[in-house]
């Protein structure tokens, strides 16, 4: 897989974690884990110029 999908590793790391939670290929049997996953494989994203995916920044 290229690095150049992803404008930085955070991008990389959210948007392969939520493939790989909607793909299956990561299952929990605890229910609060899986709702933790569900939120998290749905952060809020973009693609740049470059076609990259930025994940939006966090809020303080």
């Amino acid at each position: 897989m290229s690095d150049d999908r992803f404008f930085n590793l955070r991008a990389q790391c959210s948007v392969l974690a939520a493939e790989a939670v909607k793909d299956a290929r990561i299952t929990f049997s605890n229910r609060q884990v899986q709702d933790l996953l569900d939120q998290a494989s749905k952060f809020p994203y973009f693609f740049d110029e470059k076609g990259r995916y930025h994940i939006e920044p966090k809020t303080k």
